[in-house]
């Protein structure tokens, strides 16, 4: 076995906040390129109910005879790590903190894939922060993790210009594209030793917040029709964004901002300031996917 080729995979990737997306890019792009990982650890929460899903990626652990270990202690952590000895580990989103002792039994330390420019947009939600934010661009570090939240030197990064409207979705695909290359031009030189981390500026640092399902509540009568866009599309799979229309609870799935109410046609919603939002696409109360439009005239019918 190649040592300089061999990690340990801590995470499950999923980059997004509540995402839907049960994929392995980046996992796959290590396997299909000479890298042996000696161990997959999760803190994926499983279950003995015959509703529980294993994610993909320990589907493909599994498929592929990798161990997978979902330590609830810092000493069962401990224990994984001295059992499955490597010199480096990836970290792609794995969603706990990792302790000092751990990190330093790492010769070559856990490289972290973040999905940010650091300094900027540290914490949970960066990408969806990203998109709420008058940011111009974003994009993908690659960092020596500390025990300090995202705050360890860094090895390399790639930017992302932010198009307008872009979704949360077509930016996490942007960002894989980005944490790929980074991997395929960097982690041969990390590995070798001969690329070596710069710290961050901590003065520039900013932070971002844990999301939670009232966050995905779309307040029309505080809020301008530009911000509740944003959201739209920052807060989709979660916190799903949702407006009270009607007395009845509505998830947005897509929205643009109209300069007025004349289109009678259009469901849209005055906000503050007398801007206006139109509701392109939604999910109705009943669990349908419809338009807004079709939404609004199901309503009219049902009057008469």
């Amino acid at each position: 076995m190649n040592q300089s080729k061999t990690l340990i995979f801590f995470g499950n990737e999923r980059l997004l906040v509540g995402s839907k997306k049960d994929q392995t890019p980046i996992f796959d792009w290590l396997i299909n390129n000479g890298w042996t990982i000696k161990a997959l650890i999760t803190s994926e929460h499983t279950s003995l109910s015959r509703n529980y899903k294993p994610s993909s990626i320990i589907l493909k652990a599994e498929q592929l005879n990798i161990p997978v270990y979902n330590p609830q202690s810092s000493a069962e952590l401990s224990d994984v790590i001295n059992n499955n000895p490597t010199d480096m580990a990836i970290l792609v989103a794995y969603g706990k903190i990792v302790p000092q002792d751990v990190i330093d039994k790492f010769k070559l330390g856990i490289i972290n894939i973040h999905p940010s420019l650091l300094p900027k947009l540290r914490g949970s939600s960066p990408i969806e922060s990203a998109l709420l934010g008058n940011e111009k661009s974003t994009g993908v570090s690659l960092m020596k993790l500390v025990s300090k939240m995202d705050a360890g030197p860094i090895f390399a990064q790639d930017e992302i210009e932010l198009t307008p409207f872009v979704t949360k979705d077509e930016l996490y695909e942007k960002i894989v594209d980005k944490a790929i290359g980074l991997l395929k031009n960097n982690l041969d030189s990390i590995a070798k030793g001969s690329l070596h981390p710069y710290d961050q500026n901590e003065i520039e640092a900013t932070f971002t917040l844990k999301l939670n399902k009232k966050d995905g509540l779309l307040d029309n009568l505080n809020e301008e029709a530009d911000v509740l866009e944003k959201k739209v599309r920052a807060y989709q799979n979660f916190p799903k964004p949702s407006i009270n229309y009607k007395n009845k609870a509505i998830i947005v799935l897509k929205s643009h901002v109209v300069e007025s109410n004349n289109d009678s046609s259009q469901l849209i919603i005055e906000c503050l300031n007398g801007t206006y939002l139109c509701i392109d696409s939604l999910i109705a109360p009943n669990g349908k996917t419809m338009s807004g439009s079709d939404y609004l005239r199901g309503l009219v019918n049902n009057k008469n």
